[in-house]
């Protein structure tokens, strides 16, 4: 049957405490006389000191010699043991993390056991820095990342608990990031080894490493601004400038390519095709394209009737005036949008004013009916103007404008 056995008078110390050692524990015999038995225990106290137990089967009692971690011991503690104690056995035998002792006793046939009484050990902590992150950039080619310890355990922490453990710091090699159970931290692309260390009331500590990958996979977002779409410049607009407000939520530095290069200032006459093409620094890309017309160049008039040969003043009124005018074949896109024609200055008829409205017509009629007796000026200027949207009836012109004249002598 088992029993506890309570120090004896002659012990040194009030209660039994307890060690840490490894290993198995050596058996000696002692060169006393009367046959007695000695022991060494495992360790008792957890704290990495070898201590030693020495059974003594003549008076039947246990000498305990704490271990002072220089190859010498302290003083003696004995405690009484049933009868003839021949071995010692060292183990947690009620379940509170000190190590206990258990001796049989030959003589008897009974086991005697020795509760540890003494301070709990401490035991070490156990770090515990999370599982690994891959988070997205939020900005300015960094991301802030949330550090969580609180797995982090303790053995001789109260349950439930952490309340053991006075320290967390958190590092990357040799700089340190922050402290706290829980922090946040800005860490910038790429990946990084983070390290948690806690500390134990004791002085005990452990370490966990945790890999964390700050990335970029988002493209660019945005659009061209202008020009806007389809639109016209004439000579007077140029050069024409494409903007864009694309941005990126995590490089603030982006690079714009421009097709036809190098952008993006554009001045040469004729239809355009402008793809942007942006970058950042992950090599994520967006476009985004928009076509325009530049037209640098006069449209092209001409008076049929009447003929250039020096004609005097019309014998009768009304008489009719003829002209052709276009602009269909000098690599810009579009027509004339503007017919005006002129005697000395005057208006006598506007395609989109006056006349029929008729703006693009190649031969649009023109019909001067005022009275020979009032007189007519000695010269008709025909004039004509295309405009950048290059639709008729706009008023947005690019103002290249070509002139046909014809000249009228007194009869």
């Amino acid at each position: 049957m088992g029993r506890s056995i309570s120090p004896s008078s002659a012990t040194p110390m009030s209660a039994f405490y307890s060690a840490t050692a490894t290993g198995r524990s050596p058996r000696f015999r002692d060169s006393s006389p009367g046959g007695t038995r000695a022991e060494s225990s495992r360790g008792l106290r957890l704290d990495g000191l070898a201590d030693l137990a020495v059974l003594d089967g003549s008076s039947d009692t246990v000498s305990i010699y704490l271990g002072r971690g220089d190859g010498t011991f302290g003083p003696e503690a004995l405690f009484q043991t049933g009868a003839e104690p021949f071995a010692a056995i060292a183990r947690d035998l009620d379940g509170d993390r000190r190590l206990d002792l258990a001796f049989p006793n030959a003589a008897s046939n009974e086991i005697s056991i020795l509760f540890n009484t003494g301070p709990f050990p401490n035991q070490p902590p156990v770090a515990d820095a999370g599982p690994e992150q891959t988070v997205e950039c939020t900005g300015n080619l960094q991301a802030v990342v949330r550090l969580d310890g609180s797995a982090s355990t303790d053995p001789d922490s109260t349950p439930g608990t952490n309340d053991d453990i006075v320290s967390y710091l958190w590092s990357e090699g040799e700089s340190s990031l922050a402290t706290g159970e829980q922090a946040s931290v800005p860490l910038s692309l790429g990946a990084h080894g983070i390290s948690l260390r806690v500390t134990d009331k004791g002085g005990l500590a452990d370490t966990d490493d945790l890999l964390i990958t700050v990335q970029d996979t988002l493209p660019p977002t945005g659009r061209l601004t202008s020009p806007l779409a389809n639109a016209c410049f004439g000579p007077a607009a140029l050069p024409v400038i494409v903007t864009d407000d694309f941005t990126d939520q995590c490089d603030p530095s982006l690079r714009r390519i421009y097709d036809p290069a190098p952008g993006p200032g554009y001045s040469s006459h004729g239809d355009h095709h402008v793809v942007l093409t942006v970058e950042d620094g992950s090599h994520n890309t967006a476009s985004s394209s928009v076509d325009f017309m530049i037209d640098t160049q006069a449209p092209r008039v001409q008076i049929l009737r009447p003929p250039d040969i020096g004609l005097g003043l019309p014998a009768s009124l009304p008489f009719s005036i003829i002209f052709r005018a276009d602009d269909d074949d000098d690599g810009a896109t579009g027509g004339v949008v503007h017919e005006v024609v002129k005697v000395q200055g005057c208006v006598i008829y506007d395609g989109l004013t006056y006349g029929d409205g008729t703006a693009c017509c190649q031969m649009s009629p023109c019909t001067w009916i005022k009275r020979r007796s009032a007189g007519l000026p000695s010269c008709a200027a025909f004039r004509l103007s295309r405009g950048p949207l290059c639709k008729s009836k706009l008023l947005t012109v690019g103002n290249n404008i070509g002139i046909a004249r014809r000249t009228f002598r007194e009869a």
